[in-house]
């Protein structure tokens, strides 16, 4: 499978990008810097410059692509440019590339008062797919949709 991971950088995207590797995947990652490519390049990943928080480089990133893995963290910094609005921006490219596969790794609500509770969501709300769900995303299967945890 062709796997294109956003986040392959930081500490969780960086093993999303081992696992994959070590299970049989062709993995690109995302990068945002040049100097960010040759550690990825080194554990036998693809790399790519773009940046989740412009949507008209995202396209073609995710272009021949099987699964997209958004795996980005702002570590509190920008969470609804980076974390909101750059999952939204990567499920769009990822459904007008016509990919049935995306998935959000994140630790949003794993704090203290669970799921969603910083952000004021319910925990219905939090695992519903709202960022991106099967109707805005096309996917084939609902519970392709946002993954907790």
């Amino acid at each position: 499978m062709q796997v294109f991971i956003a986040g392959a950088t930081g500490q969780v995207g960086r093993k999303a990008v081992e696992k994959a590797i070590d299970a049989g995947h062709a993995v690109t990652g995302m990068i945002r810097r040049e100097e960010d490519r040759e550690d990825l390049e080194a554990i036998g990943a693809k790399t790519y410059m773009a940046d989740v928080t412009e949507p008209g480089t995202l396209d073609r990133a995710v272009a021949g692509h099987d699964a997209v893995v958004f795996a980005v963290g702002s570590q509190g910094e920008a969470v609804e440019k980076v974390d909101r609005d750059g999952a939204i921006n990567l499920c769009d490219a990822t459904k007008r590339a016509g990919i049935g596969r995306f998935v959000v790794l994140s630790s949003m609500g794993a704090g203290p008062g669970g799921c969603g509770s910083a952000r004021g969501l319910s925990a219905g709300e939090a695992r519903g797919g709202r960022v991106c769900d099967e109707e805005r995303a096309g996917l084939d299967d609902p519970a392709a949709g946002v993954v907790e945890g």
